[in-house]
């Protein structure tokens, strides 16, 4: 049986050569020329071959889609027989902790050799009740669970989109330019591809050699006009000028190029520049809600402490208000990086994930003290009754237990959370438990810097919590996190005048 291939990380705007195709998906090279034999699309007959990841998405979801074996309820998958068969004695064996997920295991009845059927915990119960009951109710079509199974790929693409083939060709080189000459990481890179083909769909798909500055009207028009794709609602302002200059930035590039100085002028490009008042618009600058201290303790005083994972969720909370570290910062962090002893956290960026990888060290903010000693309790209950080294996880994600037929989620394994969602999802939820706007970790920065005005601190301690909070420039706490509502701009400005 062949391995399943990995295809979440083809991006469907950007081409692939073989190499780099074979490499996202985890395949060998041949594979993938034997998928080009079989019908995978390839861009034109020029070299190297270039495959759109639109339709690789679409051939390889297809594939995984007609090797799918739906069974009965009776049937596992048996390995010699490339067949659905009945195990053996009616007998199985399930395993909860194999390398490929919980499966059951079983003799196949037809020869003897091994069968094998993944699972899930939300399956569990229905497969327990099956072994258990009568053979004349064996055969029930897997529709029939009451917790159907999930197919989350394989459904492959209704529509396949248009492209230019030389257009595809003259985007690699951009994309490569951004990439290691300046820095950008996967995703800007995806954001331009989607913002260069919005531009190709506007022009019908004409090469880039045909660009004229009438082509820059029709797409601001385009743009205007279209729709998002997921909720329906035309774009906004902000999405419309962002388009606008990354499409701007390719083609002040693409002026440059051997082959194009002639044809593309970078007064042309300029014609790419959005409309001043939307612009401004766009750009302005919107207040944004975040709970004030008062807010942030009742939350946190109304979180419940029981469980183990409970104690981590309260700790999470009060780390945030002792840093005001970011949430990235923050589901990657270890217990190396806490000194309870001086206390501060070494945010080191070649290991934890913060903002542009730097490193800086954070002191704990001066806040209430019930924050300071809900973390250090959780810090002394990793190392002296988990018996937690350096190197585990801080705020370690749920590990995942069998217990009466069921998976629960209810200790603590020692890794990291590869992602911000739970983590996220904790803080909101916290607030949202005393009927309080559900408040993003990110918010609580805006309330340490609504703190620090409200402190009236000499300069080199607001200079000393700017960086404290890893800006390093002073300039930056102030505008980004320093509002002054307009309300108190007038009381402000209604007090000087008085003086």
């Amino acid at each position: 049986m062949g391995k399943r291939i990995s295809i979440r990380r083809v991006k469907k705007n950007q081409t692939y050569t073989i190499e780099e195709l074979a490499d996202l998906t985890d395949a060998s090279q041949p594979t993938v020329r034997n998928w080009i034999r079989k019908g995978l699309p390839v861009i034109d007959a020029c070299r190297p071959t270039l495959i759109l990841g639109h339709y690789a998405q679409d051939f390889l979801g297809k594939r995984q889609k007609k090797a799918k074996r739906p069974m009965a309820f009776n049937k596992l998958y048996c390995m010699s027989c490339k067949a659905p068969r009945t195990p053996y004695g009616m007998m199985a064996d399930y395993m909860p902790d194999s390398a490929s997920g919980p499966r059951l295991m079983a003799l196949c009845s037809e020869c003897g050799c091994t069968c094998y059927r993944s699972i899930n915990a939300a399956q569990l119960p229905d497969f327990w009740q099956f072994w258990i009951s009568p053979l004349e109710a064996v055969n029930e079509p897997i529709g029939t669970l009451r917790t159907p199974l999930k197919t989350p790929l394989g459904k492959g693409i209704a529509t396949m989109r248009k492209y230019n083939a030389e257009n595809e060709r003259i985007k690699r080189p951009y994309l490569y330019f951004l990439k290691e000459a300046k820095g950008r990481d996967q995703k800007t890179l995806d954001k331009v591809s989607a913002a260069l083909v919005k531009f190709e769909e506007s022009t019908n798909f004409k090469p880039f050699k045909k660009f004229n500055r009438e082509q820059t009207g029709r797409f601001k028009v385009y743009l205007e006009k279209a729709r998002h794709h997921k909720t329906g609602k035309p774009l906004s302002l902000t999405t419309i000028d962002a388009t606008l200059r990354l499409v701007k930035g390719f083609f002040f590039w693409l002026a440059r190029e051997p082959g194009f100085k002639a044809i593309i002028s970078y007064s042309d490009v300029e014609y790419f520049n959005n409309n001043t008042k939307k612009a401004r618009a766009a750009h302005a600058q919107r207040p944004s809600q975040y709970p004030t201290m008062k807010a942030a303790l009742h939350a946190f005083q109304a979180m419940p402490d029981g469980s183990e994972l409970e104690k981590r969720n309260k700790a999470i909370f009060a780390f945030f208000l002792l840093t005001g570290a970011r949430v990235s910062a923050v589901a990657s962090l270890r217990l190396k990086h806490i000194n309870l002893v001086d206390g501060y956290v070494f945010q080191d960026g070649r290991e934890v994930d913060t903002k542009f990888s730097k490193t800086f060290t954070t002191w704990f903010f001066p806040v209430d003290p019930s924050y300071l000693e809900c973390f250090t309790a959780w810090v002394n209950y990793l190392r002296n009754d988990k018996l937690f080294g350096q190197e585990d996880a801080l705020f370690p994600k749920p590990e995942r237990r069998l217990v009466q037929e069921k998976f629960v989620f209810d200790t603590l394994s020692r890794e990291v959370y590869s992602g911000t969602g739970p983590i996220n999802e904790i803080q909101r939820n916290a607030f949202a438990m005393v009927q309080l706007p559900e408040y993003t970790p990110h918010s609580i920065r805006k309330t340490l810097g609504q703190e620090l005005s409200d402190l009236k601190l000499p300069l080199d301690a607001q200079k000393a919590w700017s960086q404290n909070m890893g800006h390093e420039n002073f300039v930056t706490t102030v505008s980004a996190y320093l509002h002054v509502p307009e309300r108190r701009q007038g009381e402000l400005m209604r007090a000087l005048l008085k003086e």
